[in-house]
């Protein structure tokens, strides 16, 4: 048996189904990943719900222009309560980045200082891919990390250079964000 298949054996069913729904997302195939995310959370999989309301908020998902913020909101709290990082991440992008109303982006803020360091590893690894790809959500996401102290440096530029391309994507990008990126 090779290892692949020793791993699938291994695996639970319901591990195999986010593993695939990842590599759809990976590969760009949205409506195979939204399937197996969907498929995945059926059971309360706090990472492929994850997953999915990232899809969602992202507009990657059929269902991007019919489900409103609250039921994402709801879909998160549980990794939120969980202090899932990644669910923790996505409640952060959703409040500053989707709904962004007054408030929000301190709300943002106070989401991100509440991730647990032990586990920032494969959140720096996820969106720093993400802002290698050009997306502005990594570069986002770093410099809230670097704000926080959960990450000392970041390879994607010192947070000036990040809060200054930022302020140049984001419409309503916070004054208290610049202000924070010009400091010593």
């Amino acid at each position: 048996m090779e290892s692949s298949e020793i791993k699938n054996v291994l695996e639970s069913p319901s591990e195999r189904v986010g593993n695939t729904g990842l590599d759809f997302y990976l590969r760009k195939d949205f409506t195979n990943a939204e399937e197996a995310f969907r498929q995945e959370s059926i059971i309360d999989s706090i990472g492929s719900i994850n997953n999915l309301v990232y899809m969602i908020r992202r507009g990657e998902s059929k269902a991007s222009n019919t489900i409103e913020n609250s039921k994402l909101i709801r879909m998160l709290q549980k990794g939120v309560a969980q202090k899932y990082p990644f669910s923790i991440v996505n409640m952060a992008l959703l409040f500053a980045l989707n709904i962004s109303c007054e408030g929000d982006w301190e709300i943002a803020d106070e989401l991100i200082a509440n991730i647990p360091k032990l586990e920032i590893g494969s959140v720096c690894s996820w969106w720093q891919d993400v802002a290698e790809a050009g997306d502005i959500e990594g570069l986002l996401v770093t410099l809230f990390l670097l704000r926080h102290r959960k990450i000392e440096s970041s390879p994607l530029g010192p947070r000036l250079e990040l809060a200054t391309r930022l302020s140049m994507k984001i419409k309503d990008f916070p004054c208290w964000m610049r202000e924070y990126a010009t400091s010593k």
